[in-house]
């Protein structure tokens, strides 16, 4: 049990040191997501930001960050039915919620 223990804290402070590495990555993925929506969206564009909204989604959780497993599923819902008219909304609240996690 103890050795139980004491993986589960290294493991937990693996996640917690990989934090900031994983938010930079987000924020790549934020630009390439604005880089989609800035051309013309078709099929192809918004399968692109889909996807990555279902990568954000099944990571985020694990860091801890189940807002932002939130937003991620509300990008890749928008994205996957077509509505580009909200789908800037959620891309917004994605860039705020990097801004404002430390």
């Amino acid at each position: 049990m103890k050795a139980d223990t004491k993986r589960i804290q290294e493991i937990e402070n693996y996640f917690f040191s990989q934090k900031k590495s994983y938010l930079d990555k987000r924020k790549a993925d934020l630009s390439e997501i604005k880089k989609n929506l800035s051309e013309e969206l078709d099929s192809q564009h918004l399968e692109k930001i889909q996807k990555i909204g279902h990568k954000i989604k099944g990571s985020a959780g694990l860091y801890g960050f189940s807002k932002l497993s939130d937003i991620a599923f509300r990008i890749e819902t928008t994205a996957r039915n077509g509505d580009v008219n909200t789908l800037p909304n959620v891309v917004d609240e994605f860039q705020t919620f990097l801004n404002e996690v430390k």
